[in-house]
């Protein structure tokens, strides 16, 4: 049986670190921009600007699983 590596998920506690850390208080939220097509279906990402101290940075925070989802599978 192998032992579960904890240093394999560390990506991952990074990222959510550094959302946490910079995630603004108050931010404006866009739903559903539409951002290209694929087998007739809207690829769709929501955007969040920050209303004041915006630095220019970005972070792109996606899930998926494989990069294939599936219709109304929020």
């Amino acid at each position: 049986m192998r032992l579960f590596n904890a240093t394999r998920l560390l990506p991952l506690y990074i990222a959510l670190l550094c959302s946490l850390l910079t995630t603004p208080a108050f931010a404006e939220t866009i739903r559903d921009v539409v951002y290209g097509h694929k087998d007739g279906m809207a690829m769709v990402l929501d955007v969040y600007k920050p209303a004041s101290n915006a630095n220019g940075a970005g972070v792109a925070y996606m899930i998926s699983g494989g990069w294939m989802s599936s219709e109304g599978g929020k």
